[in-house]
């Protein structure tokens, strides 16, 4: 379990690791956002007192498409993927008046966080990599 919530990046595997984990947490969230707007759309309209209904699916889609380019260790995608789970977290607890569930956003938190962490460790250290390689080789 340990390794599983690895804080430290200090090489390519770890690296690329945090940012498949992102991607499966991108995956998990947005699978739970379908069902949920699926279940809206089952309604006749929304649920959680017209706070969630059918157009949260392309929010869904949205997490889904960011989570894929993470796990390609995309700076760009991961960066947005957490500013877009943070404006959302505080758009709905605004809206919702409450600050329920914040155990289950906190590891959501953490895992984009480390995917960001992964993709720019992948970033810097290319080259290092790539001559690491080189060298090996002669």
């Amino acid at each position: 379990m340990s390794k599983f919530f690895q804080v430290e990046i200090s090489s390519q595997e770890d690296a690329m690791n945090a940012c498949k984990k992102a991607s499966y947490a991108a995956y998990i969230s947005a699978a739970i956002t379908t069902i949920f707007a699926l279940i809206a759309i089952y309604n006749g309209g929304s649920i959680l007192s017209g706070f969630i209904d059918g157009w949260i699916l392309i929010d869904a889609i949205l997490i889904f498409v960011l989570g894929y380019f993470v796990g390609k260790y995309s700076r760009t995608a991961s960066v947005i993927l957490l500013a877009y789970f943070l404006f959302s977290q505080i758009v709905m607890r605004m809206e919702a008046g409450n600050i329920g569930g914040m155990g289950i956003a906190l590891i959501f938190g953490f895992f984009y966080t480390m995917g960001i962490r992964g993709a720019f460790y992948l970033y810097n250290n290319s080259d290092l990599d790539e001559e690491t390689n080189e060298s090996s080789t002669h």
